[in-house]
C-alpha cells in the first residue's frame, strides 16, 4: 500500500514538473518573439480573421504584429506571385 502511495506521489510529481518546466519554456520563447496578438493553441490566430473581409483583417493582424510580420507577408506575397 505504501509502495503504491510513493509511486503515486512520485508520477504526480513528474507530471507537475513537466508541466512548470513546458510553461516556462514558453515564457521564455514568447519573451524573444516580436510584438503580436497572442496566438491560441493549435489554431494560432485564425479566429481573428474574418473570412468575408479577408484583407481588412489581415491588414488589422498586420499592424499590432508590428514591422516583423510586414516583412514576412511581403515575402510571401512574392513567392506566390513566382
Amino acid at each position: 500500500m505504501l509502495a503504491s502511495g510513493l509511486l503515486l506521489a512520485a508520477i504526480f510529481f513528474c507530471l507537475s514538473a513537466l508541466v512548470v518546466l513546458s510553461v516556462w519554456k514558453q515564457r521564455k520563447i514568447r519573451s524573444s518573439l516580436p510584438p503580436g496578438p497572442t496566438p491560441l493553441p493549435f489554431i494560432g490566430n485564425y479566429l481573428q480573421l474574418n473570412t468575408q473581409q479577408m484583407y481588412d483583417s489581415l491588414m488589422k493582424v498586420l499592424r499590432l504584429g508590428g514591422r516583423h510580420k510586414r516583412e514576412n507577408m511581403q515575402r510571401l506575397r512574392q513567392k506566390n506571385r513566382d
